[in-house]
């Protein structure tokens, strides 16, 4: 058994020295290590055949999300105009029908109130000729109840 445990030792400080051993080989230099590596501009194929560069393509898309968004901003604002416009007119036409009540309420009061049709007060108007014979054209009826 004692010698199982030495053979598994020296497999073990074999490994971890090849492993070592690797990693020094393997380690960046000072020179290398302090230059970002360039970046080369990525190619994709399109469906047609043709390449683009996808950084182009990016940047067209980053200019119509910024159009997008400046257009949703307008159409935001226009929309809140038109709800406001919208309730402005909403209280014009409750005024109006306010109105419009009113003087119904105003008319049904003065057929109420005025004298029927054919009551003596409202006799009929029969033109006067003139001696000459001239027809006249009769004259306005005066204003019912007022």
């Amino acid at each position: 058994m004692g010698r199982a445990i030495a053979i598994a030792f020296f497999l073990v400080l074999l490994s971890i020295g090849f492993v070592l051993l690797q990693l020094w080989t393997r380690r960046p230099t000072g020179v290398t290590a302090a230059t970002p590596p360039r970046t080369q501009p990525m190619f994709a194929t399109r469906d047609d055949g043709s390449v683009y560069a996808v950084s182009l393509q990016l940047t067209q898309f980053e200019k119509r999300l910024v159009e997008e968004e400046e257009r949703s901003r307008k159409l935001l604002q226009e929309l809140e105009t038109l709800r406001k416009e919208r309730t402005d007119l909403g209280q014009q036409v409750d005024q109006l029908e306010g109105e419009i009540q009113r003087l119904r309420r105003q008319v049904a009061e003065r057929e109420r109130t005025a004298p029927p049709a054919n009551s003596p007060g409202n006799a009929p108007v029969t033109p006067v000729t003139p001696p000459d014979g001239t027809p006249v054209s009769p004259a306005p009826a005066p204003p019912a109840g007022g």
